[in-house]
């Protein structure tokens, strides 16, 4: 009977003591042809003999040539037989992205997490690491290997001007806003909008917003990015044309979508232009002067030659300051003058990166509707009010935008 009990106990010790075993694993499914710019799940398989996990860890690696992410932080529980034991998987579904052609090889990296036998063991920790997984990609058919190439199934643009119109004065701006989305790609795979630099025009970008939706395994990545061209001088200017191109896996085919030429046409600031002339009347009343007030002219005309490319430079600087831009907008509030008002109002905001209150919002609304109405009963008074308030609580963020340097994955 004692001997019983001896092994009986013998058996409930090994049975409590007993540590579950893991593994870690990397794979894809290797039956795929794989694109530049395509998204490839890359399958992390935790693996135990055990029966639950927990405080599960692990960190993207850096890529030569790719970026790795964890798009989705839903996860796939699977049962797998290994050498006849049944083993649990906590399968994790990562996206891999690559605009290199060939090999690109995802480095090793660390993964811990915990497993027990089952409810009330003890845990087991592992701190395991991932073997190195080569994945092939091809570069699609007709694309240019020297810009960013993006393959996805479905890809929309949508893009707006504002104000949506053609004739602008120097110091004015007009704002284009570019959204790109695209299916089974995350949104930091998505190329910037294409810009080109015009003398004579000054590009003031924001920040673009980039964001994913992913629901249940679905992934759909979106990318908006906003940039207004302030002009600095008079003329006819052209945006030019751009195009946004994709490789559609599917039915293999290079598609694009057009961003068209927009024609411009700057005339002259009527402030800027008074203030040009100013000197040129005080010129014509002094000629009328004796030879002494000749002989004087004569000199002040000669320094005035040699100083008139600089003052013109910091006369240009000053109509395209953020002050200059502000006196415009509320000078316009006070004349009453709702389509004046609004496009300083929104030079104004594009110089400065700034945006309406939201207290304000039907303020802006009323603007609005005075635009569409061509109505002639608006008042500035409030617009006024909300703009010299704005200025008050931001004073000091004007004139500094932010720029995000190019994506390079």
């Amino acid at each position: 009977m004692m001997r019983r009990g001896l092994i009986l106990f013998l058996f409930l010790s090994a049975t409590a003591w007993a540590a579950p075993d893991g593994r870690v694993r990397l794979s894809i499914d290797s039956d795929k042809t794989y694109w530049v710019g395509q998204r490839v799940l890359v399958h992390l398989d935790l693996l135990t003999n055990g029966f639950s996990f927990s405080g599960q860890r692990f960190n993207m690696p850096q890529i030569s040539g790719g970026v790795l992410v964890q798009t989705d932080s839903s996860t796939l529980k699977l049962n797998e037989q290994i050498d006849g034991e049944s083993w649990q998987i906590l399968r994790y579904d990562l996206s891999f992205f690559s605009q290199r052609a060939g090999v690109v090889q995802i480095p090793p990296f660390d993964v811990r997490f915990n497993a027990s036998l089952g409810y009330g063991q003890p845990e087991a920790s592992f701190e395991l690491q991932t073997e190195a997984l080569a994945v092939e990609l091809e570069m699609p058919p007709g694309a240019d290997p020297s810009l960013p190439v993006v393959t996805t199934s479905r890809l929309t643009v949508e893009e707006s001007w504002q104000p949506d119109q053609q004739d602008f004065r120097v110091g004015e701006a007009l704002t284009h806003t570019i959204t790109i989305q695209a299916e089974d790609v995350s949104g930091i795979a998505l190329p910037a909008a294409p810009t080109q630099t015009i003398e004579g025009i000054d590009l003031l970008p924001k920040a673009p917003l980039v964001e994913d939706k992913s629901n249940r395994g679905t992934l759909v990545g979106r990318r908006r990015e906003q940039v207004s061209y302030l002009f600095q001088r008079e003329g006819h200017y052209t945006l030019p044309a751009a195009t946004i191109s994709w490789w559609n896996p599917e039915i293999k085919v290079l598609e694009q979508y057009e961003l068209k030429a927009r024609s411009i046409d700057v005339a002259p600031d009527p402030l800027a232009q008074e203030s040009i002339d100013e000197p040129e009347n005080w010129l014509n009343k002094k000629r009328l002067a004796g030879l002494l007030g000749i002989i004087l002219l004569a000199l002040i005309s000669l320094i005035a030659l040699w100083q008139w490319p600089r003052i013109q430079a910091r006369r240009a600087v000053y109509f395209a300051s953020e002050r200059a831009q502000f006196k415009r907008a509320t000078r316009a509030c006070r004349k009453n003058d709702a389509r004046v008002a609004w496009s300083m109002t929104n030079t104004w905001l594009a110089l400065t990166g700034l945006s309406i209150p939201t207290e304000d919002e039907a303020v802006w609304q009323e603007l609005q509707r005075a635009m569409v109405s061509n109505s002639e009963n608006w008042s500035g008074r409030a617009l006024r009010n909300s703009l010299a308030s704005l200025r008050e609580k931001t004073q000091g963020r004007a004139n500094k935008p932010v720029y995000l340097k190019p994506l390079n994955p």
